[in-house]
């Protein structure tokens, strides 16, 4: 079973996710912010982590500078988030995630549709 981590601080939002993946055979664990989730990416494998930019403690960008690839090399990041800007779009690329996507563009269907051509 592929494992995902959703590391979002709005919680009505975690939970819908997290609801509509465990449907479809994810398994999921959810962090308020960065710092948590950063926690737990340290001491546990996951094959995605679905993150969102504007968090208290460690923000996205935070996070991927923290987090480090190389240790985790199957882990891939979708990055998802209410900034809809180019150089936040730019960065988090380089900072290696897959994927920047806008939340207010994005059903959850279709999140469903990229994280299973991401991970499978």
């Amino acid at each position: 079973m592929k494992k995902i981590i959703i590391i979002e601080d709005h919680a009505g939002l975690r939970e819908s996710y997290k609801i509509a993946l465990e449907k479809n055979g994810y398994e999921v664990t959810l962090a308020e912010d960065g710092a948590i989730g950063l926690e737990l990416v340290k001491n546990n494998a996951y094959d995605l982590i679905l993150l969102d930019m504007l968090m208290p403690n460690l923000g996205g960008i935070g996070f991927l500078k923290e987090f480090n690839p190389i240790v985790h090399p199957w882990t891939k990041v979708i990055v998802f988030s209410n900034l809809d800007d180019i150089e936040s779009m730019q960065e988090v690329l380089k900072l290696g995630a897959v994927r920047y996507l806008t939340k207010v563009n994005v059903t959850p269907n279709e999140m469903l549709q990229y994280i299973k051509e991401d991970i499978g």
